[in-house]
């Protein structure tokens, strides 16, 4: 089989964001940490007496938390916003030895040779294609038969050791 195609497919805000929330899995963590750094920093201040130190680390508690509460505010935002035509379209993937295709609805496609991907990672049963550190294609499992998952599969376990090796 040299060419897999899926049928035209929706995807779900919710299911969106469950992918969003592991692409910013690492900027999370790191803002999570800073905000209880942030919060052990104000409680030591309160407890010496240093009113600074408090304000310092209430700063970052406050930051750090902002940020976890920005990323998933921008990101239901993002999903909603009407201008955001390519998210709310049904679209198809056409895969190859060679490229990873996605095609919209209104005709519009993106073409990503598989040595474009920077990481290629697999969630669950679906994969995820790096275009950029925190940009991925989601291939979902459930658009595709046993046969044609089983060859997309080895598609991505190629190139998957070949960027873990570059």
């Amino acid at each position: 089989m040299e060419v897999i195609t899926t049928d035209f497919m929706r995807v779900e805000d919710e299911e969106r964001m469950r992918f969003i929330r592991h692409l910013f899995r690492d900027r999370r963590k790191l803002w999570f940490i800073i905000a209880a750094i942030g919060g052990l920093v104000a409680v030591t201040g309160l407890l010496v007496g240093q009113m600074l130190v408090f304000v310092v680390g209430i700063g970052f508690a406050f930051a750090g938390l902002a940020d976890v509460y920005y990323v998933e505010h921008w990101a239901r935002k993002m999903l909603k916003d009407p201008q955001n035509k390519l998210i709310h379209q049904r679209s198809r993937g056409i895969y190859t030895p060679e490229k990873v295709t996605i095609e919209a609805e209104d005709g519009s496609v993106q073409t990503f040779p598989w040595t474009s991907f920077v990481k290629i990672e697999k969630l669950g049963e679906d994969y995820l294609l790096y275009i950029v550190r925190q940009n991925a294609l989601i291939i979902f499992r459930r658009n595709q038969s046993e046969e044609e998952w089983a060859q997309f599969s080895e598609w991505a376990e190629l190139r998957r050791e070949a960027v873990k090796h570059a």
